[in-house]
């Protein structure tokens, strides 16, 4: 055998090398860098939501509690003390220092008093649309939550900027920051000692019960301010003095606003201090006087009577507004309405402003009165009385009066023997949820 046939070196294919251009690894490593870019916005994007949702649910927590603590001051200072509403100013500043320290760049505090403001603003201007009775009292709430979400926004935003941003703070910005508080406080304070009167109406939406006087025609002129909301000019070159029933120095004098003349009272309730009963008859020489005319005059045509009286007693207070009539009503409340104690409370918070520009219609029927009737004649007792009543029945309802406290009609017949009325039929009637007068119920006299 032959050696070179045993000893062959195997032949090598070279194959071709296959390079991978550098764009491809460019391409992986941007595509990587992709994958990775859209992880980390998709991380991001993650913890920005749950943060956002963090930020809301604290947000919206200190709103709530805001709304809540506002609301309880609200209360508190209509049914305690009115100036308990400034403990929401020194409120607001304990809960800004504590959410700045807290929260730092990330205090949403100021924002949360604003949205409650604002919020309560909405739900008082809601409640003023739907309920008529007391709009002024909900436009009041609504203006007063305004301010408080604003005047509230601004404190606690100087809070935080003393506490989280003093380093870039010069002089002059903290001289203004005192300026601030300053104002907040000092305003108010001038506007109370100026005006105190005033001050009770706009801000607490009271009036000032401590009336401060050195005269007496000045204590008076004060409390028909407090009263109508109008200034009344008095003279006093005919007063009338005397001592009434219950030994009080009572006097008399006549006070002028917006061209009527009323006949004013004031008795002595302590005169070392110049404390004084007021009782006038304005709202009844601007309204209801001449409306109780026209509907005498109504009733005597289908009634033929003589005379019409007409009396309209209010739930409490008839010596200040409407009659003082005999009922059972009266009587049941004659401790309350002669107390001087009561009378005093109620001449010095006796409010009847919002009905200087209403109609004696508008009036009387809001003000809850009972109405009560004499129909007075000459009668043969043949007469229809129960058809005389429903016909005095229509005519008030006709005349757009509410049936809101419920009504008397008597009819008294003239005796020309004794020379006096006595009554010969008489009818009650209670209120209903129609507010209309109707279902007399007969009384029996005899009784």
């Amino acid at each position: 055998m032959d050696n070179n046939e045993n000893n062959t070196t195997p032949v090598t294919e070279n194959k071709p090398v296959i390079e991978i251009p550098q764009e491809y690894y460019n391409k992986l490593k941007d595509e990587a860098r992709a994958k990775n870019e859209e992880m980390e916005n998709a991380k991001r994007s993650e913890e920005l939501s749950i943060q956002a949702s963090q930020n809301m649910s604290s947000i919206f927590g200190k709103v709530f509690i805001n709304m809540i603590i506002i609301v309880a001051i609200y209360f508190l200072s209509l049914k305690v003390n009115p100036w308990l509403l400034f403990v929401l100013p020194i409120i607001v500043v304990v809960f800004g220092f504590i959410f700045a320290v807290k929260d730092k760049e990330k205090n949403d505090y100021p924002t949360s008093i604003l949205l409650s403001g604002m919020l309560l603003a909405v739900i008082a201007y809601i409640l003023c649309m739907v309920n008529e009775d007391r709009a002024d009292s909900w436009m009041y709430y609504t203006i007063l939550s305004a301010i408080v979400g604003i005047i509230g926004m601004l404190i606690a935003s100087l809070v935080n900027k003393l506490i989280n941003d003093k380093a870039n703070l010069k002089a002059l910005g903290i001289l203004g920051i005192i300026l601030v508080f300053g104002a907040l406080v000092g305003i108010p304070y001038y506007f109370y000692t100026k005006n105190p009167e005033e001050f009770y109406h706009y801000v607490f939406n009271q009036n000032n019960t401590n009336i401060q006087a050195e005269t007496e025609e000045e204590f008076i002129t004060k409390t028909l301010k407090n009263r109508y909301g109008l200034d009344f000019t008095c003279d006093n070159t005919n007063v009338k003095n005397q001592i009434n029933q219950l030994k009080q120095r009572a006097t008399e004098r006549t006070c002028v606003a917006n061209n009527i003349e009323a006949t004013v009272q004031s008795l002595a309730y302590n005169e070392g201090s110049n404390q004084y009963i007021i009782i006038d008859d304005y709202i009844e020489k601007l309204l209801t006087d001449s409306f109780k005319e026209e509907l005498q005059e109504e009733i005597v045509k289908v009634t033929d009577a003589a005379s019409v009286n007409i009396y309209i007693y209010p739930e409490e207070g008839c010596t200040f507004v409407g009659d003082c009539v005999d009922s059972d009503e009266y009587f049941e409340r004659l401790k309350d309405e002669t107390d001087i104690e009561n009378k005093y409370k109620i001449s010095s918070n006796l409010d009847l402003s919002k009905y200087v520009n209403a109609t004696a219609l508008e009036f009387i029927n809001d003000y809850k009165f009972k109405i009560l009737i004499e129909v007075r004649g000459q009668y043969t007792g043949n007469e229809d009385y129960a058809s005389y009543v429903n016909n005095v029945l229509s005519i008030l309802n006709q005349k757009g009066l509410k049936n809101t406290f419920g009504y008397y009609i008597t009819v008294l017949n003239y005796s020309s023997y004794s020379s006096l009325y006595s009554a010969v039929y008489k009818v009650k009637g209670d209120t209903n949820s129609e507010q209309s007068f109707k279902d007399p119920e007969v009384i029996n006299l005899s009784e």
